[in-house]
């Protein structure tokens, strides 16, 4: 007995008629099918919608219709003539027409200009950026971003498209969009179980059962064999086993379950890319972050960006009695964008290789030491320390600052660019040509040479008394529970000595911390020389633009970057007013260099929150921080504090008891980010995005069976509804008809479910018998239903009570093996068994 599924070719059965969704092969109709393609354009438009709504760029691109015709590029490719040889032509033009095609809608972003102009604009910001993130440099040009989203997208219909059309990889046009959709999803804000995944899910099985349907399909037709499965019975299958796996993965919790053996293998899987991910900060500063991430990643640039959440989750616990800032990074070189700590002005050296003391330099006055003792709760490389560290517990790679060298020529030529005292020096040298031993007496105090060259000597500067420490990497990645301690000195130094300091900079501060970048608009210089013009001393002047910085601008992370090829600190002091502490600090720390102040930005955290009974601070992401550092003879570096948030930071005796208002004002104007630990009463506002924190697999079990029982309730509440709602509608379709007809027309409607329906030329009887073979019931049955209604209908009188219990007893005994057949065409098992 033959299946339904199937019948043999001898029994010369009908074909289905061809239809839209059939396969047929034809110069330009793809070989799995047109419904295949549509569930494949499905699955790349609901990606790039996925990449589109969260709004990465604006304006945005047109991704939707660069992966339309980037699928249909594909398919021109793959069906190409002249084999693998037409393919290893076409497809590199394929690439080549996609890249042009990048190029054009990224152009079409701009908004002034013709066609020509915006071409012409494109390639100047391309080349701009190009030469910025080579010189290891800051960009906040967004065009790059745009063009990568239109190419990623292009390339990825493209990629999918043609594994699917022309080697029929199903698995390849699946995985390439599901990587896009799950690189996304990765940086977006935490959102339980993202509604696209299910439309993608759908459309995915659906895509890799109607490809192998297809190829199944060929192989019987080859066989003689010829297809009886209707296309509605193959889509509630694909719909079925989607929600399925949809309300599976819905169940599934989605805190974070930490596992500390995967947690670890993953932490070193991803090390190599952390370097990437700070590059990808620093050459695209303009991109906002969507979800809850760190403020600093400590690494060599800092990018003053638009809006940010930083989170709450603890990062680490500090154990001393006197909680400062806990600085892990310093930057000494701005460049228009944000700061770069500038290799060239630092050495890396093991923590047992620091040199020592510098004889030749004066110690640092009014300094005590601090201990702290450290605790991480999550996995880092980067050492914190409040003050100016000296010594580490751990082994650790230590970055020192070193003296700017200068070269200068012999020779006559040009010493442009050298500071002032060692070009006046450099003229001398080459007007009275003097040998080295004499060289040396012509040079500026704090000068010596260091190298000899052909037409030109090196120098450099004296160093510092102490070695400037200015940041601490661990020699491998710490886990969470790691502990280490620091010992650091800090400043004791009054207001009044601090006034009385002066300005006698050592060379090599003034070298290393005044430079400006020829870009800075006049109008910040204008601003530091009129906030000071009425202070007479670094200290006060200091004071007098932190003060400025505190009364007039507003602290907020909702901000919108800085524009194109505009310099940031011009951007937040005469147009935004306002932004977080980066902003706060670079704008101090440029207008301080202004006004001819050494100073430098550091990063790290504020003191954090007092835990009384541990006695210990507990330093969370929501306290992430930047400030500057000014450098005064003979004191050193010491920090100032201009964002509105924090307190002033006062001078003097450091304070070693534990008092809760050496940082009660840390926070006040971002009380949102406290709502965690202070017990706030309002939430936090939109546009702050709280972190998933982690939390133990044990706890998670009830969660998960609450989830597990809510959707089986779901699904049952969906099921009876449905079958009510499906019940009522076939028994209306029967009202007002005699029983007979009534009764061969229940028969005919579940035929056409699980074979087909009745063709003109065939009488009830044939149509019965047809019906019998192709799906395995009993003929005398289905017969038996058909000679009732052909008598009821053609005699024109009703049938008699015996002849009703007849037709009742055959419908009885076939309506059971009729509806078993049409359940069984949308059971999603099938779509399993056909895998075998």
């Amino acid at each position: 007995m033959a299946s339904y599924f199937t019948t043999p070719g001898s029994r010369k059965a009908k074909p289905p008629p061809k239809g839209l969704w059939d396969t047929r092969h034809s110069a330009l109709t793809p070989a799995v099918g047109w419904l295949s393609l549509f569930c494949l354009l499905m699955v790349l438009l609901v990606t790039v919608m996925n990449v589109q709504t969260a709004h990465w760029v604006r304006p945005e691109p047109r991704l939707w219709l660069v992966t339309i015709l980037g699928m249909f590029i594909a398919l021109l490719v793959a069906r190409a003539p002249w084999g693998k040889k037409g393919q290893l032509l076409f497809f590199p033009l394929g690439l080549g027409a996609g890249f042009g095609l990048a190029l054009f809608e990224t152009a079409g972003t701009l908004t002034e200009g013709g066609i020509t102009a915006k071409f012409s604009e494109m390639f100047s910001r391309f080349d701009t950026w190009l030469s910025q993130i080579g010189s290891q440099g800051i960009s906040n040009d967004r065009l790059p971003f745009v063009f990568g989203l239109v190419a990623g997208a292009f390339l990825m219909a493209y990629l999918a498209s043609w594994a699917l059309f022309r080697l029929r990889w199903s698995w390849v046009a699946v995985v390439v969009p599901a990587a896009v959709l799950l690189t996304n999803q990765t940086y977006l804000p935490p959102s339980g179980y993202p509604v696209p995944l299910f439309f993608f899910l759908v459309f995915s099985v659906g895509l890799l059962a109607r490809v192998y349907y297809v190829s199944r399909t060929e192989q019987w037709q080859s066989q003689g064999l010829t297809t009886r499965t209707g296309r509605f019975a193959f889509a509630g299958n694909v719909l079925l086993l989607s929600t399925a796996v949809f309300l599976v993965g819905w169940s599934i919790p989605t805190k974070k379950v930490v596992i500390a053996p995967l947690h670890d293998t993953y932490q070193a899987a991803r090390e190599p890319w952390a370097g990437m991910e700070d590059d990808f900060e620093r050459v695209f500063a303009g991109v906002a972050s969507k979800k809850a991430t760190p403020l600093h990643s400590f690494g060599p640039a800092l990018a003053l960006r638009g809006r940010v959440s930083p989170g709450t989750g603890p990062v680490f616990s500090v154990t001393t009695d006197y909680p400062t800032y806990w600085k892990g990074q310093t930057y000494d070189q701005y460049q228009g964008q944000g700061w770069v700590a500038n290799s060239s002005l630092r050495q890396s050296v093991k923590e047992a290789d620091v040199p020592a003391a510098n004889p030749d330099q004066p110690a640092f006055r009014k300094r005590e030491v601090i201990a702290q003792r450290i605790q991480f709760h999550v996995p880092s490389e980067v050492l914190f320390a409040g003050g100016t560290p000296e010594d580490v517990s751990i082994p650790s790679v230590l970055e020192v600052s070193v003296p700017r060298t200068f070269q200068i020529d012999l020779s006559g030529g040009s010493n442009a660019g050298l500071p002032a005292d060692l070009a006046r020096a450099a003229t001398r040298i080459v007007q009275q040509r003097p040998s080295i031993a004499e060289m040396e007496r012509l040079l500026p105090s704090e000068t010596k040479i260091v190298q000899e060259r052909r037409g030109a000597v090196v120098v450099t500067r004296t160093g510092s008394a102490t070695p400037d420490i200015l940041s601490i990497r661990s020699t491998g990645r710490l886990k969470a529970d790691s502990t280490y301690d620091v010992i650091s000195s800090v400043s004791v130094a009054t207001e009044t000595e601090l006034r009385a300091a002066g300005s006698n900079y050592p060379k090599w501060v003034a070298d290393n911390y005044l430079a400006l970048p020829d870009s800075l608009p006049k109008r910040v210089r204008d601003l530091a020389i009129e906030t000071t013009r009425s202070a007479f001393n670094a200290y006060d002047k200091a004071l007098a633009l932190s003060d400025m910085l505190r009364a007039g601008y507003t602290e907020t992370y909702a901000i919108e970057p800085p524009p194109v090829n505009v310099d940031a600190v011009d951007y937040f002091l005469f147009a935004q007013k306002a932004g977080y502490s980066d902003y706060f600090a670079s704008a101090m720390t440029v207008m301080l260099r202004a006004a001819g102040i050494p100073a430098r930005l550091a990063t790290g955290y504020s003191s954090g929150i007092a835990d009384k009974t541990t006695g210990s601070f507990t330093v969370r992401l929501s306290g992430a921080h930047s400030w500057p550092e000014v450098y005064f003879p003979t004191y050193g570096w010491l920090p100032f504090e201009p964002s509105p948030s924090f307190e002033p930071i006062e001078r003097g005796p450091i304070r070693t008891e534990f008092d809760d208002s050496l940082f009660s004002g840390a926070g006040e104007s971002f009380p949102e980010f406290f709502d965690e630990f202070q017990n706030l009463d309002f939430p936090p506002p939109a546009d702050v995005v709280l972190p998933v924190q982690d939390e133990p697999v044990g706890q998670l079990f009830a969660d998960i069976f609450k989830k597990i029982g809510l959707a089986i309730g779901a699904l049952l509440a969906l099921a009876l509804g449905i079958f009510a709602l499906v019940f009522v509608t076939w028994q209306s379709r029967f009202v007002g008809l005699p029983y007979a007809h009534g009764i061969y027309d229940r028969m005919s409607r579940l035929g056409t479910l699980v074979w087909k329906a009745p063709e003109r030329e065939e009488t009830p009887g044939e149509y019965a018998a047809a019906l019998a073979a192709a799906i395995g019931v009993d003929r005398k049955q289905a017969g038996t239903v058909a000679a009732g209604y052909v008598k009821a209908r053609y005699t024109g009188r009703p049938v008699t009570e015996q002849e009703r219990r007849v037709i009742e007893d055959a419908w009885r005994a076939l309506r059971g093996d009729l509806i078993k057949r049409a359940l069984w065409r949308f059971d999603p098992r099938r779509l399993l068994r056909m895998s075998r």
